[in-house]
C-alpha cells in the first residue's frame, strides 16, 4: 500500500495523518501478537534445572528440558495440572503464552539393618527420602546391651535411637554384647570372703563353700530374697 502526498498549500490533510497512524498503529500490534512466552517453573522450587523459557514467535517449534538436582527424581512436565510429558525434555509447537511445570519427587533411598549379637530393631515402614530425616531404633534382648551402630566398619553412633539426614542407601549394624553381672558372695562367720565375679548370661559357675575347724555349713541364701537356694556346700 503507497500513499501519495495531497498538497493543499504545502500541508498535509488531518485525514491523511490519521490514516498514517492508524497504519503505524496495525504494524506495531501485529509484530506484539507474535511474540509469545514461555514459562518455567518446577514443584518443589529449586528441585531442577530448567532450560527453554523466553520469548518466541507464534508457531515456533519449541524444546524445554529439565535437569534434577542431586537427591531428586523428575516426573512430568504439566500445565494447567494437566501432564502434558513424562520425558524430562518436552517438545511442542507454541501459539500462545505457555506456562509450563516440572513436577519432581526426592529419591527414596534403601536402609538395611544387621545385628550382631543379640537384639533387634525398630525402623519406620515409610521409605527413606532423600534430605528428610530417618530414624531407627535398636533394641537388645533380655540379658544384652546395645553398643553402637556401625557402618563399613565406622562407628556411626552410640545411641540406640539413631536419627540421620537421608542422602543415599545405609547398611547399617547394631552392636549387642551380653550384659555384665555380679555375683557378691559373703559369709556370716567361720568361712573366707570370696571376690566379686562378672559374669555373662548363661554362664555356668560353681561355687564351694570350706566351713573353717569348728564350723558347720548351713546353706546358701539368696541376699536379695532371704530364701535358701541350696542346702548343699557346693553350689552350682
Amino acid at each position: 500500500m503507497s500513499l501519495k502526498k495531497q498538497n493543499h498549500g504545502g500541508n498535509w490533510m488531518k485525514k491523511d495523518w490519521l490514516l498514517l497512524g492508524i497504519i503505524c498503529m496495525t504494524a506495531l500490534l501485529m509484530t506484539g501478537c507474535d511474540a509469545v512466552h514461555v514459562i518455567l517453573s518446577s514443584e518443589p522450587g529449586q528441585a531442577a534445572e530448567l532450560v527453554g523459557a523466553g520469548a518466541y514467535t507464534a508457531g515456533q517449534e519449541v524444546t524445554v528440558s529439565a535437569m534434577p538436582e542431586p537427591g531428586w527424581e523428575f516426573v512430568g512436565w504439566t500445565q494447567g495440572g494437566q501432564v502434558v510429558a513424562e520425558t524430562t525434555e518436552y517438545t511442542f509447537i507454541v501459539q500462545r503464552k505457555t506456562k509450563l511445570t516440572a513436577n519432581l519427587r526426592p529419591l527414596e533411598y534403601a536402609v538395611s539393618a544387621f545385628a550382631q549379637g543379640q537384639g533387634n530393631f525398630l525402623y519406620s515402614q515409610e521409605p527413606a527420602r532423600h534430605g528428610r530425616e530417618y530414624t531407627i531404633t535398636a533394641v537388645p534382648e533380655r540379658g544384652y546391651r546395645f553398643v553402637c551402630w556401625t557402618e563399613k566398619g565406622e562407628v556411626v553412633s552410640t545411641e540406640a535411637e539413631y536419627t540421620f539426614t537421608a542422602a543415599g542407601d545405609r547398611d547399617l549394624t547394631a552392636m549387642f554384647l551380653p550384659e555384665d553381672y555380679k555375683v557378691d558372695l559373703e559369709i556370716d562367720e567361720g568361712g573366707q570372703v570370696v571376690e566379686t565375679w562378672s559374669l555373662q548370661p548363661a554362664a555356668q559357675v560353681t561355687l564351694e563353700a570350706i566351713p573353717r575347724e569348728g564350723y558347720e555349713f548351713f546353706g546358701w541364701v539368696d541376699q536379695q530374697t532371704q530364701q535358701e537356694v541350696a542346702a548343699q556346700e557346693v553350689f552350682s
